[in-house]
């Protein structure tokens, strides 16, 4: 009876006292299954173990990586440009793309609030800078109109007169 008890209590100890190369390959396979949480939370406690801390690093990367698409898709481009800043000066997928993405996001996001307040002039330059981002040549135009609209209640101000038109 002893024995059988020793044997049951060994069999069920086995499965929590794995080797850290079954660990490594756990780790390995749940990378490639894109779960790099846990992935990174098994290497991390086996980082003297081959390249574990390189493999660490990457999952870290993806982590990192897949926040800041998190972040885009909610519009957090703030959030998002701090995350693949870092990703980027690692050299991590397209990061550096992305970055640019988030920057050009929030440049046009700033230009909006500022046709919105009536700075035209800013608005439209903040576009004009944005090339092919989005709508902004559309926007261009539109800050255009605004800045004649703007002129043109000026010099309604001055006491011109106008036809039904808007001319003078």
């Amino acid at each position: 009876m002893p024995c059988l008890l020793l044997v049951l209590t060994i069999g069920l100890l086995l499965p929590a006292c794995k080797s850290d190369a079954d660990k490594y390959d756990e780790a390995l396979t749940l990378m490639l299954e894109q779960d790099y949480e846990r992935a990174a939370g098994i290497l991390d406690g086996i980082m003297n173990y081959k390249d574990s801390a390189a493999q660490k690093a990457e999952c870290d990367h993806y982590i990192l990586y897949n926040a800041g698409l998190e972040d885009i898709a909610a519009e957090k481009y703030e959030t998002a440009q701090v995350k693949f800043k870092a990703l980027s000066e690692a050299g991590f997928l397209d990061s550096g793309r992305l970055l640019e993405d988030c920057k050009n996001n929030i440049s046009y996001n700033e230009a909006l609030s500022m046709m919105e307040q009536g700075d035209a002039d800013s608005a439209m330059n903040s576009f004009l800078t944005l090339g092919n981002f989005k709508d902004s040549k559309t926007r261009v135009i539109e800050c255009q109109n605004l800045k004649r609209y703007s002129d043109r209640r000026g010099a309604d101000a001055r006491g011109r007169r106008f036809n039904r038109h808007g001319c003078f």
